[in-house]
């Protein structure tokens, strides 16, 4: 090698571990009031690490139709599959709290031996006294699992003052309640803030849910994420509004990451990784029949009513005149149960109509009526009866509005040995 070349290669490496320490150190230099959110750099280190921090764990997940993955283009890039890619079962469903999932938790779940490590609830402003009963009877089945309670804030909790409108209905008046020129979420609020002050801008903090949250997962042995808002409401819309949706209540891919790396600190800090090995038993038992997805009708349950296709992909029986009746059996034969319907619910208020459930001699009314301005439909429980071991019986449906847009929609069948008075001073 020539005395030129030997200089080259000396330089070339010089520059070349200069380099590598300039990259190193890069974090280093990135103070608290550098302008670059604190905690951007543990999460970008964090994400880095992802695939080989958490993707082992077993992730069980409950939730709504955030959690689900509306917002994005596949469920599968919704943040617990983005923890735990290959080992992750979603149990969230649209449109609905958690009050089917406390009902049926052996049913979704599965009786079989699985195990889980971490199990995530995102039920937010929806959380109620059920989402006690789904996490007691899961603390009951997996006793070693870490349980995480999510509580989010969304951009329509916040409401203009001088103008006493929350952010929903002035996104409607500025860009259309259908969004015609297809804005973001960024681009709204940006709008939206501009040329106004924090002051201006007052959010709806729901305390009772708070304390729900906190409630539960003190008597679980859970942990309350609580999900950072920074004081300066513009602060707030702004910076984070890149992890929603222009419907200001689901999250975009940006979010499900953002929430994905929010968990993974999370469970750094809890210490959490490693495998559970203990199987508990299940508290209460319960059978679920849902055809609201598949169309698929048990053979144990009889009826005159026709199957109708609605919302393109979701099912159901339609009772749409007086007498209809709808056969089933109790699918236990040592325990009496309690037996409830799923029904369709929506508005506007003539979307359904308010119908009579006559059930051994009983007489439940039932208003599947919502009030709401847009188009709305969602999945509802009622309970109506008991049956005694392997009693079969007819429940039978008198529509009280012949005016309805449609028929009564019965969309599946519990059948539960589980009484909210056992769980509680008062059903």
């Amino acid at each position: 090698m020539t005395r030129a070349k030997e200089v080259h290669v000396v330089v070339y490496r010089i520059l070349l571990l200069l380099l590598i320490s300039s990259c190193a150190s890069c974090e280093k230099l990135q103070p608290e009031d550098s302008g670059v959110p604190s905690e951007y750099s543990h999460r970008r280190r964090l994400l880095r690490n992802k695939h080989n921090d958490f993707q082992h764990l077993r992730i069980l997940a409950f939730g709504t139709s955030r959690t689900y993955g509306v917002g994005v283009n596949s469920p599968y890039k919704s943040f617990p599959y983005l923890l735990s890619r290959n080992h992750t079962k979603n149990l969230s469903m649209k449109a609905s709290g958690p009050q089917y999932s406390a009902l049926c938790t052996q049913t979704v779940v599965g009786n079989d031996d699985t195990l889980y490590d971490v199990i995530i609830f995102e039920y937010n402003l929806l959380a109620d006294e059920y989402l006690e009963v789904l996490a007691q009877r899961l603390r009951a089945r997996f006793p070693q699992a870490v349980m995480i309670f999510m509580r989010i804030w969304l951009p329509f909790q916040f409401k203009h003052a001088p103008s006493n409108k929350a952010v929903l209905p002035l996104v409607h008046e500025r860009f259309g309640a259908l969004n015609p020129e297809k804005k973001t979420a960024k681009e709204m609020l940006a709008n939206l803030v501009e040329g106004t002050q924090p002051p201006d801008w007052i959010f709806h903090e729901r305390e009772d849910k708070k304390a729900l949250l906190e409630r539960i997962a003190s008597k679980v042995g859970g942990h309350v994420y609580h999900m950072p808002r920074p004081e300066n409401a513009i602060e707030a819309l702004t910076r984070y509004s890149k992890y929603y949706t222009p419907d200001m209540n689901h999250f975009t891919n940006a979010g499900h990451r953002f929430f994905q790396q929010e968990m993974v600190k999370l469970l750094h800090d809890l210490n959490a990784g490693e495998l559970t090995t203990q199987l508990g038993t299940w508290v209460d038992t319960d059978s679920c029949q849902l055809w609201y997805d598949t169309g698929i009708i048990p053979d144990s349950v009889t009826h005159e009513a026709p199957t109708v296709n609605f919302l393109s992909t979701r099912h159901a029986l339609e009772f749409p005149t007086k007498g209809n009746y709808l056969g089933f059996k109790n699918p236990f034969w040592d325990r009496p149960v309690f037996v409830w319907i799923d029904f369709m619910a929506g508005s506007p208020v003539g979307q359904y109509p308010k119908s009579l459930m006559l059930f051994a001699g009983l007489q439940v009314e039932i208003d599947p009526r919502l009030r709401g301005s847009g188009t709305l439909h969602v999945m509802k429980h009622a309970k109506i009866g008991m049956l005694h071991p392997g009693e079969q019986a007819k429940l039978f449906i008198d529509s009280m509005d012949k005016e309805a847009d449609n028929g009564f929609r019965i969309v599946g069948m519990i059948y539960t040995t589980i009484q909210m008075s056992d769980w509680f001073e008062v059903e």
